[in-house]
């Protein structure tokens, strides 16, 4: 199982290019939606570490 300080930091990581890509592509684009459910996997896998180490 991943750390999650590791995990926040990709969470960081991919939340600040999802950004920068927004900004500059329609938020319909195929790249922000794929940078999207990037991050929600992300976000989803921290969740289950977090819920799993209390």
């Amino acid at each position: 199982m991943p750390e999650p300080i590791t995990l926040l930091q990709a969470i960081e990581e991919k939340r600040n290019i999802l950004n920068k890509t927004a900004q500059n592509e329609p938020l319909s684009s195929e790249k922000v939606i794929q940078l999207s459910k990037e991050l929600d996997c992300l976000l989803n896998k921290y969740e289950r570490v977090v819920v799993t180490a209390s």
